[in-house]
């Protein structure tokens, strides 16, 4: 039986950090507009901030299905095999990646990893925490299988 080298999981703390980062700069860009809308005092501008800063990401959230999206990822499991990459998706299925089908893996914001095939198929592990360090582990067992050395 072959052993794996590193198995990587959604986490829920990377999930509630992209949510709340994704509103709050929702928030920054559209905050000047509303206080140009209503004249506030200044205690009266920093409540209005406040609440713009606690709603917009739950707003966010429910426009674009951010919540739906973590209930369909977060029982997924990536593990890293000399050989190749098992995906376990939420539904039960398994896929299994061969090494030298990827011809690119790249994180995708600071929360996720690309990994692009030969074929054109694309895949993405989202809400992984130190998702570089996937990238980079798979990078490294990729360039092991060809004989040459890792490259970032």
């Amino acid at each position: 039986m072959i052993e794996s080298i590193a198995t990587y999981c959604p986490s829920l703390r990377v999930f509630i950090i992209r949510y709340f980062a994704l509103g709050a700069v929702t928030a920054i860009i559209f905050s000047p507009f509303i206080s140009t809308l209503v004249e506030l005092t200044l205690s009266g501008a920093v409540l209005a901030a406040l609440a713009i800063f606690l709603v917009t990401p739950l707003i966010w959230g429910f426009l674009f299905d951010d919540h739906q999206k973590w209930l369909r990822h977060r029982r997924e499991r990536w593990v890293l095999f000399p050989d190749r990459l098992r995906l376990h998706g939420s539904d039960g299925e398994v896929v299994d990646i061969a090494l030298s089908e990827i011809t690119h893996v790249s994180l995708w914001l600071w929360y996720s990893v690309e990994i692009r095939l030969r074929s054109g198929t694309k895949f993405r592990a989202l809400y992984i925490p130190h998702a570089s360090e996937m990238k980079r582990r798979i990078n490294a067992q990729i360039a092991a299988q060809k004989g040459e050395a890792p490259h970032e």
